[in-house]
């Protein structure tokens, strides 16, 4: 085994034990806190995560290109230092309009722990500068416990809260405080004592590498912040238009929904990643993209269809029956997250083929349309609308954005039609083997039960039999 497969594998164990860690204590934690107290801890996490991508003004992007050590420690620096005035500038503005901003968006419980924000944001910011400076100096081994062991500090700490009875603050305490075990483990290779030297002996240095990577403030920037945008403006706008426990529910709906997402969804696009690559180089680039494709369609109707059939069940049983409405979100929102799953790995064809001004103005448009889908539910005073409205608005838009990259990579779309055409008759069958056994089922935990036996059984024909994800 190389050394770089060796790194990515040990990387990859870390992020998946953190992960694995929040997902597992998830039942315990919904026993714990109700929708109410997840939805104020979801608008929290939603604000930070509005403003963490661009905080350092994407600064940290350069660190692994730096081929000087010294620049590379600077970069560091600078990434951090732009972070702290940031965050600085961030706390000023919670100090002068926290109050009318949090009533305003419906959560003025978070008041008395509005000073969190910039602190859990620029905590943020330092794992993520400090995870691409351990990338930069080949500390792996670091990068691997830091991710695993937030993850774990960060459920255990969240549980110890719920048993004291913090409520929604006990949520931010658990996650500041896996981010704070993260930060102390990254630093470990250094950086506590470069930290605070060469400062004043390096400014012009500072100004001379601010200029040289100009791009990544002046132009990743405003493109990551339409990303986060995207992905945080719908509990930001459920909290602002319906009650807090809606956001609540929809919270761990998404949540739920984007554990394959992150699990199966992001390694299947790092390998397509390498392949798309060399496929482009070779011109067999539309091979590659038609069974990718294809292996993520596949996977997608026969993982995400099962789940809508029984997610008010299956949140009813795991979670607890306050978390059933969890569920029904689930399916109103399916079709989007399914397709949002389809789309990780081709989106990565934007990267390869050089697209990045189209995709921008695709952001531009998503960003758009959202908000008026919501406002759907908001005029029509239901949730359900508001919800429903959004995952038909984002699934559509997202199809669109699907054709186009099977378009730009040369796929011949006739074909693909076709096969989907059978493939979605084929996941019809399971559906209605399912609704039967839901039907007939005499507690939610046989159908939940025999869902997962379902799926499980589907998938491994796929795989053994019809060889659909084999690339």
């Amino acid at each position: 085994m190389t050394h770089g497969l060796k790194d990515t594998l040990l990387i990859a164990i870390g992020s998946t034990t953190g992960q694995l860690m929040v997902v597992v204590s998830m039942p315990f934690i919904t026993r714990l806190y109700g929708p109410g107290e997840m939805g104020l801890y979801a608008v929290f996490t939603a604000s930070v995560g509005l403003f963490a991508t661009v905080v350092a003004f994407h600064y940290e992007l350069a660190i692994p290109l730096s081929k000087c050590d010294l620049h590379a420690r600077l970069l560091t620096k600078l990434a951090l230092l732009v972070a702290f005035v940031v965050g600085l500038l961030l706390l000023g503005v919670v100090i002068a309009t926290g109050d009318s901003a949090l009533k305003l968006l419906g959560t003025p419980e978070l008041t008395s722990i509005e000073w969190l924000l910039p602190i859990s944001l620029f905590a943020t910011s330092l794992v993520t500068v400090l995870t691409y400076r351990a990338i930069r100096f080949k500390t792996f081994r670091l990068t691997a416990a830091g991710k695993a062991l937030q993850g774990v500090v960060q459920s255990g700490a969240q549980i110890g809260y719920g048993l004291l009875g913090f409520g929604a603050s006990g949520l931010i305490y658990g996650t500041i405080m896996g981010q704070c075990i993260a930060i102390y483990i990254l630093g470990q290779s250094g950086f506590w004592q470069e930290i605070t030297r060469g400062w004043s002996s390096h400014k012009s240095k500072f100004i001379v590498l601010a200029g040289r990577h100009k791009n990544f403030p002046m132009v990743s920037t405003p493109s990551s912040f339409i990303n986060a945008a995207v992905a945080q403006l719908p509990t930001i706008a459920l909290a602002a238009w319906f009650d807090i426990r809606v956001v609540g529910l929809y919270a761990l709906g998404i949540r739920i929904l984007q554990v394959p997402m992150r699990f199966i969804g992001d390694s299947l696009s790092q390998v397509f990643f390498s392949m798309a690559a060399e496929a482009h180089r070779n011109g067999s680039l539309e091979n590659v993209v038609t069974k990718t494709w294809r292996v993520q369609t596949t996977f997608a109707l026969h993982s995400f269809v099962p789940l809508a059939i029984i997610a008010p069940e299956l949140f009813g049983t795991v979670f607890g029956q306050e978390w059933r409405e969890a569920g029904v979100y689930t399916q109103l929102i399916m079709p989007w997250i399914m397709v949002s799953f389809i789309s990780t790995s081709l989106s990565i064809l934007v990267t390869v083929l050089q697209k990045q001004k189209q995709e921008f103005l695709f952001q531009l448009v998503y960003l758009s349309v959202l908000p008026g889908a919501l406002w759907l539910g908001r005029a029509g005073a239901s949730e359900h609308l508001a919800i429903g409205s959004l995952g038909i608005a984002a699934s559509i838009l997202l199809t669109c954005k699907i054709i186009w990259l099977l378009h730009i990579a040369g796929v011949n779309l006739a074909p693909q039609a076709l096969w989907l055409s059978r493939e979605v008759l084929y996941v019809t069958s399971v559906a209605v083997v399912l609704l039967i056994v839901k039907t007939l089922a005499g507690s939610e935990l046989f159908t939940v039960l025999a869902a997962a036996t379902l799926v499980l059984a589907t998938h491994s024909v796929n795989y053994l039999l019809r060889k659909t994800y084999v690339f």
